[in-house]
């Protein structure tokens, strides 16, 4: 994973849903990574929460420079279930990107 000062935090957290949404890893690798993330400066626990598809998940929240970047966690699997940005900055402010993963 690379990144620069000013995003370190959100380019690891980022580089790694990206990872996770396309990785075969099972369970306890993945576990690991989300356990690591869990501790990442800037990165909130959020808890227990639905998915854009009705999936129960555990949710990580990343407040970045220009986003605020989500993880939706299968508690379970550790499987990835989601991820979505929120702009926080310029001329797509409030504009969300989301990405779905099949279980």
């Amino acid at each position: 994973m690379n990144s620069s000062k000013e995003y370190a935090g959100q380019s690891a957290f980022l580089q790694a849903g990206t990872l996770l949404g396309e990785s075969p890893a099972g369970p306890k690798p993945r576990a690991g990574l989300y356990r690591a993330l869990a501790r990442l400066h800037g990165v909130k626990l959020v808890g227990t929460v639905k998915d854009s598809a009705g999936r129960t998940g555990t949710e990580l929240v990343f407040s970045g420079v220009a986003s605020t970047d989500h993880m939706v966690i299968d508690p379970k699997t550790s499987a990835l279930l989601e991820t979505s940005s929120v702009s926080t900055k310029g001329s797509d402010r409030g504009q969300t990107m989301s990405v779905t993963y099949p279980r």
